[in-house]
């Protein structure tokens, strides 16, 4: 059959807001074009109303507290059936449904405390049944066996906004059929450890690690990719489409010194401008000589593609660290020629092409990468961040791994998940982030671009009017109201389960816990 849909709001019976809530419901149905009817009570008492919307029959009722509707009349008189204690053949209780309590047993807080909120769904199961008819989509169904998506078994969460020091804690879960097979044996999430990088640098905004089998990962992709396209179709593939262009072997040169384990953060570069945010990547290698000598391979083969003679990648070198950069001139180059075709759009459209000009607040992007201890770290913004990276990682500025918010953090997620050996594990500091926003709102040539723009654009007067009547405070006085949060994913026998919280309370708090 077609999904059929049902709502049960609860509100205070002693108060009117139901009363309000069903009046301007029924308001909004009439001005719709569409009825809404009464039928007389029924044998238990309640009073029927139903309309038509999108070519279904909606029914509902009132009954206490309760307000009670449904797109299906026999779903509806079944749920009054068993609410009035009679048998209804065939239906059991959600909460005699395997897969609904595996995933809420996974879902709990420390302590026995209600979830202000929950949810589950059983995709591949709802997505065959909102599909049939459907001949072309009920095919692609069929083939999710070959991918191993028919092992998703349902996915459900909760969350607790009372659970010790914790301002929220939410849960999700993925239930999955055991041995996992296709894309979820591809992700090959494996434990890994908590400690952060010895480069990562304590201001870093966010920041998420995670491993996977490479070997595992390659594997799998390989299999799907040739039960469509044929035995061999991968590796040929990659030799001639990699393997000739680098002129070496990709999975023994290369991804052969990949431990799998992945970091990626978020850094803000200054002084703040409107492009500020800097994204990282890094690759932690197992044997860094070989590695490097495959990547000064590739770079070579890089340059030597050159048409004008000049260096794609040049090498600089930083405290003793080799480092690889984009040239800033071809980066200014590419900003030139981007701001000047943003003049002349203004100038088609009429508009002075110098009266909003952003080119004070945008930084030019500087592409780098380098070989810091064991990982390859990439950013493709800022080559000053890879300058940050090498200046922590040699005791110049204070590490991330040495921070008490994120080592108090860590403390405290250990106690929740009664591990400390997650596949991933994800951390914001939003107070650095919110810093570089205050600093960028009280800045001279953010103000001055408001003033530009607020002679042409109401929106932006608006905006510019608010903040002269209302001055952002000092950044040290609110930034105790900036928390970090965290999140982590766990893999078990029953598939992957996240965790992610907000912590509460203030910083005095922080120092005791350390202590």
């Amino acid at each position: 059959k077609d999904p059929e849909f049902m709502m049960v709001l609860e509100l205070d019976d002693e108060g009117d807001a139901l009363d309000k809530v069903l009046d301007r419901g029924r308001q909004a149905i009439q001005e719709d074009g569409n009825e809404v009817t009464k039928d007389e009570a029924s044998e238990d008492g309640i009073e029927y109303e139903s309309f038509n919307a999108e070519g279904k029959r909606v029914k509902f009722f009132r009954m206490g507290g309760l307000l009670v509707g449904s797109t299906s009349e026999d779903e509806l008189d079944a749920f009054v059936d068993r609410w009035a204690g009679r048998e209804v053949k065939k239906v059991r209780p959600l909460t005699e449904n395997r897969k609904f309590v595996t995933i809420m047993n996974r879902c709990k807080g420390t302590k026995d405390i209600k979830p202000e909120a929950r949810f589950f769904v059983d995709p591949i199961a709802f997505a065959k049944s909102a599909t049939r008819g459907d001949v072309g989509t009920q095919v692609a169904i069929n083939m999710l066996p070959v991918l191993g998506l028919d092992g998703l078994l349902g996915a459900g969460g909760s969350m607790l906004l009372s659970e010790d020091d914790f301002e929220s804690v939410v849960h999700g879960h993925l239930l999955l059929a055991n041995p996992k097979t296709g894309l979820f044996e591809m992700v090959a999430l494996k434990p890994t450890s908590l400690e952060p990088e010895p480069w990562m640098p304590k201001d870093s905004v966010s920041y998420m690690t995670t491993s996977w089998d490479i070997d595992q990962m390659l594997s799998e992709l390989t299999k799907m990719i040739e039960t469509f396209q044929g035995e061999g179709e991968v590796d040929e593939w990659i030799e001639n489409n990699i393997n000739a262009e680098i002129e070496m072997d990709l999975k023994e040169d290369v991804l052969a010194h990949l431990t799998g384990r992945v970091t990626y953060c978020q850094w803000i570069e200054p002084p703040m401008k409107l492009n500020s945010q800097a994204n990282v990547i890094a690759l932690e290698i197992d044997d860094v000589a070989a590695f490097e000598t495959s990547l000064d391979a590739i770079i070579a083969r890089v340059n030597r593609d050159e048409d004008d003679g000049e260096d794609a990648i040049e090498e600089t070198d930083y405290k003793g660290i080799r480092l690889f950069q984009q040239p800033i001139e071809v980066m200014e180059e590419r900003m030139k020629r981007r701001m000047d075709r943003r003049a002349e759009r203004r100038e088609e459209r009429g508009e002075d092409p110098d009266a909003f000009n952003i080119e004070g607040e945008i930084k030019i992007p500087q592409p780098a990468f380098a070989l810091i201890g064991n990982y390859l770290v990439i950013s493709p913004q800022s080559r000053k961040f890879i300058e940050h990276a090498i200046d922590t990682d040699q005791g110049d500025f204070e590490s991330l791994a040495s921070d008490k918010k994120f080592r108090n953090l860590s403390k405290k997620m250990t106690r929740l998940l009664k591990t400390d050996s997650p596949c991933a594990m994800m951390y914001q500091n939003p107070e650095e982030s919110m810093r570089m926003m205050f600093e960028l709102a009280n800045s001279e040539g953010a103000k001055s671009l408001l003033s530009a723009g607020a002679e042409s654009n109401k929106y932006i007067a608006g905006l510019q009017g608010r903040l002269e009547d209302n001055p952002l405070p000092d950044f040290e006085k609110v930034k105790k109201y900036f928390k970090p949060s965290g999140g982590y994913v766990l893999s078990d026998d029953t598939g992957y389960h996240m965790l992610a919280f907000n912590l509460r309370g203030d910083p005095e708090e922080d120092e005791e816990d350390d202590e």
